[in-house]
């Protein structure tokens, strides 16, 4: 009996877990106009677009699978800080033009961008259930989608 409850505590608490792989990779538009890197503290991510004259050096992309919507804030700082840290890996000192999507398989359920030429907009893409509920009749358990949570940016070089 003692087995059979840490058993159902261990599944309930593995089940629970919201630990997630953050995965990222850049593309660097001109190899010429990369620098030394710099300090991850030092690049600043732009809310507004940024008022002095810049040069987007790279296309940045950062993104993690969540098990439920309900986790998708654990994750942003991370992603974000995923973005600074390619930004500064290449000596950009900036971040703009960021966009972040949430999609629930092969479907964007929601859009949000800032730092780009445009205010800060949350553009829903298509109705959705929060929870996509599958039942398994053999095993009688019940499986959630998964969410894939993706920011891009464009790192920047400017001066200041």
């Amino acid at each position: 009996m003692k087995h059979t409850i840490v058993a159902i505590l261990l599944v309930t608490l593995y089940g629970c877990s919201i630990t997630s792989h953050i995965s990222g990779s850049y593309v660097v538009l001109n190899p010429a106009s990369t620098t030394p890197a710099i300090s991850p503290g030092e690049v600043t991510i732009f809310l507004q677009p940024p008022e002095h004259e810049y040069q987007v050096v790279a296309l940045l992309n950062a993104s993690t699978t969540v098990r439920s919507s309900i986790y998708i804030a654990e994750f942003e700082a991370e992603l974000v800080e995923e973005l600074r840290r390619q930004s500064a890996s290449i000596g950009a000192n900036g971040v703009t033009d960021v966009v972040r999507e949430v999609m629930i398989g092969d479907k964007v359920i929601t859009t949000h961008t800032w730092g780009g030429t445009g205010r800060a907009r949350l553009i829903p893409t298509e109705p959705h259930e929060p929870r996509h509920i599958v039942r398994d009749r053999q095993r009688q358990s019940v499986v959630t989608s998964d969410h894939i949570l993706i920011y891009r940016g464009k790192a920047i070089s400017y001066q200041q």
